[in-house]
């Protein structure tokens, strides 16, 4: 059962960007394994996280790093990942009609990605 700070975070904070394949993070040794990361358990209990990755050149991971770790360790669909992508987009400082056409543009390609497998 999530603890009370979670229900706090849900409530109260805009969302939680996630890169849960940060260098830095392994190398602090902050999060030593993988199953130990918050973001699931931060989705799992309703707070609106965002998917993000460091820095490609200087991290050598991608978003698509991220995306199928989020896929293979911890079972995420193309549901899940598309409501992650929509999260994005209500937290992205831009104006309403820059919002509205990403939206649109993300929701075709999750529209044509449908039935293609992850």
């Amino acid at each position: 059962m999530p603890s009370i700070r979670l229900h706090y975070a849900a409530e109260f904070i805009t969302h939680f960007e996630a890169r849960h394949s940060s260098k830095p993070l392994k190398y602090t040794s902050c999060i030593d394994k993988l199953p130990e990361h918050p973001l699931l358990q931060l989705d799992q209990a309703g707070i609106a996280v965002t998917l993000n990755t460091d820095d490609p050149a200087i991290h050598r991971t991608t978003i698509n790093d991220d995306y199928d770790v989020a896929v293979a360790r911890w079972g995420y669909t193309l549901a899940d990942l598309l409501r992650l992508e929509r999260n994005s987009i209500a937290a992205a400082f831009i104006s309403d009609k820059q919002r509205a056409t990403l939206s649109e543009r993300v929701n075709q390609g999750y529209t044509i990605s449908q039935g293609q497998g992850l």
